[in-house]
């Protein structure tokens, strides 16, 4: 028969053994990011950056972030393209890690411009901003927005403006 007693001790020795609920949530993405870049800069003008990101999510709403571009850019003198990369390690705080994800972030930008004779490397900082809306539980997309001051030891400090709309897929 039904012993409720012996159910009683087996209840609480599972309770008593048992560790905390843990939900699972994908804290990881990987992306594909396109957009355009204007620099101030007196060789290279503009350019249309492509290329990969992902995101590690740390906790309590932050976020390490690295990005990869290579881009087609405009030089300012003589109106030629020529290749160039960009990219940033840095990291973001969610503000709302709902459907709607507002986000600031900081990064260690580098940019480095080929040409024909030379290039340019430049170094620097570049404040984040933007959102992510979730298309479900394992996809987003949303605008990004960054300015990058960057400097050389031997050049005046540049700025560059870049957006970009980012698809993600978090696993």
């Amino acid at each position: 028969m039904f012993d409720l007693h012996r159910w009683r001790w087996l209840a609480a020795a599972c309770l008593l053994f048992a560790s905390g609920a843990h939900a699972q949530f994908a804290n990881r993405s990987i992306g594909f990011s396109g957009g355009y870049i204007q620099l101030n800069d007196s060789i290279v003008e503009r350019g249309i950056p492509l290329g990969l990101f992902g995101s590690y999510y740390v906790e309590d709403g932050l976020e390490v972030v690295a990005r990869l571009h290579g881009m087609i850019v405009t030089l300012h003198t003589t109106g030629t393209q020529a290749f160039a990369a960009d990219g940033g390690l840095g990291v973001r705080y969610l503000f709302l890690q709902e459907q709607f994800r507002p986000y600031v972030g900081l990064e260690l930008s580098y940019f480095q411009a080929f040409f024909e004779n030379g290039g340019i490397n430049y170094v620097g900082a570049s404040p984040v901003a933007g959102f992510d809306v979730m298309l479900g539980s394992q996809l987003s997309v949303g605008p990004r927005g960054q300015v990058n001051v960057y400097w050389m030891l031997n050049r005046s400090v540049n700025a560059a403006f870049e957006v970009t709309l980012e698809v993600a897929a978090y696993f």
